[in-house]
């Protein structure tokens, strides 16, 4: 049997992880989408400059973009922050199934 208190905290978490984790996924995607239109419109810059350059140029300058870089770190901690509460999510889910299976 497990104590008021446990079962308590459990049943919360089930309630409120689920958003939790939806609110992570958005924050990760948003991140995503900001760096991809980062990385887009550092491409049409260099790609429009009076210099020409060839493709793989051009990509090694978007690739090497301080303000790029700093989008794609924010992108990876948006993720790392999905996953830690999506797998805190399935740890509740298993410790509720294994409640009931007695």
């Amino acid at each position: 049997m497990i104590p008021g208190d446990l079962n308590a905290g459990l049943e919360h978490d089930l309630e409120e992880l689920p958003e939790v984790v939806a609110k992570a996924l958005l924050e990760w995607r948003k991140a995503s989408l900001e760096r991809d239109r980062k990385e887009a419109i550092l491409y049409l810059s260099y790609k429009g400059s009076e210099e020409k350059r060839t493709v793989t140029e051009i990509e090694a300058l978007v690739d090497a973009n301080d303000d790029r870089y700093a989008l794609k770190l924010a992108e990876a901690v948006a993720e790392s922050e999905y996953t830690r509460v999506y797998e805190k999510l399935l740890s509740q889910k298993r410790l509720a199934n294994l409640r009931t299976a007695f």
